[in-house]
């Protein structure tokens, strides 16, 4: 911008002196009132003089406004910056040494322009490497959600399987369900007919064990009658009968051992006979089994 306020400036002095070179405002060329010189190389202004020499009361410009308002070009001496109230034609020139901007309102250089720009596609080169990972990455990533989509297709049909089993069981169980507890009904029942049994054949248990008590007396009673009845065969076989005595008022005797089945007994008789012409007898016997197996026998004998 300061470059384009010395071209300015130039167009502007070019036809005046370099010694002392005047523009007159508010008086005409031969009273100047209001005088912009350019004296000795710089531009500024005098008051009720002119530019003649050095004494002049000369005032160094702070800015120039050149043009009407809404147009008008400003240079501002102590910043060097210019202004334009239009649009800049320079009639297709280039405008060259503009330094690197640092606020947001400079102007730019070609370098610099170029710089960013090469930083950008530097950067655009950067992100598309990074995007194209991105894009790789993504290609994998849907290679992979489209096994597990599979894998949830594949899922979903076993659970589907599964909630059918589980239906099918969960009948099966209400049905079991059902015969369980008609079967709880019918262990009740069993359980009352076991507490039931439990006490007849306690009951039983004491009819058995009291009839086989019984037998057992029984059989002590059939040993001591077997017994009892070989003792008295015994001695029946010992006791017998003694002869008829030869004369009457005799008697007569016998004795005996009798033998039966592991059992011994003796025995013996008497016979007398009586004082009558017809032979006529009185007969006893005894026999001795064993134990408390004693046989007696009382009769009579007699002859036609």
């Amino acid at each position: 911008m300061a470059s384009l306020s010395v071209f300015f400036l130039i167009l502007m002095l070019s036809s005046v002196a370099p010694a002392s070179a005047q523009v007159v405002f508010g008086g005409d060329a031969g009273d100047p009132e209001n005088t912009i010189c350019s004296f000795a190389g710089v531009i500024g202004t005098t008051i009720n003089d002119d530019c003649s020499d050095s004494d002049d009361y000369f005032v160094p410009a702070p800015g120039i406004t050149i043009g009407p308002n809404g147009s008008q070009i400003n240079f501002d001496a102590a910043t060097g910056a210019a202004t334009f109230g239009g649009a800049v034609d320079m009639g297709g020139n280039i405008v060259t040494n503009v330094g690197t901007p640092t606020a947001g309102t400079d102007a730019a250089n070609k370098d610099y322009v170029d710089g960013v720009v090469g930083d950008a596609s530097a950067k655009n080169i950067e992100q598309d490497g990074r995007l194209d990972d991105v894009e790789a990455k993504n290609t994998q990533q849907d290679t992979r959600l489209t096994g597990v989509e599979t894998k949830n297709v594949q899922q979903d049909t076993t659970l589907a399987n599964h909630e059918t089993r589980i239906t099918q069981t969960e009948a099966k169980d209400t049905e079991q369900d059902g015969r369980l507890a008609g079967h709880d009904t019918m262990l009740a029942s069993l359980d009352t007919r076991v507490t039931t049994n439990t006490s007849d054949i306690a009951s039983l248990d004491g009819r058995v064990g009291a009839l086989e008590s019984g037998f057992s007396e029984l059989g002590t009673e059939i040993s001591e009658n077997r017994t009892e009845a070989r003792q008295g065969i015994a001695a029946a076989i010992a006791m017998t009968t003694a002869p008829m005595p030869s004369v009457p008022g005799g008697t007569s005797w016998a004795g005996n051992v009798g033998y039966f089945k592991g059992e011994t007994a003796f025995g013996g008789s008497l016979a007398h006979r009586l004082d009558f012409d017809e032979p006529f007898a009185f007969t006893a016997g005894y026999a001795y089994g064993g134990g408390t197996s004693h046989g007696f026998r009382l009769g009579l004998a007699g002859e036609f």
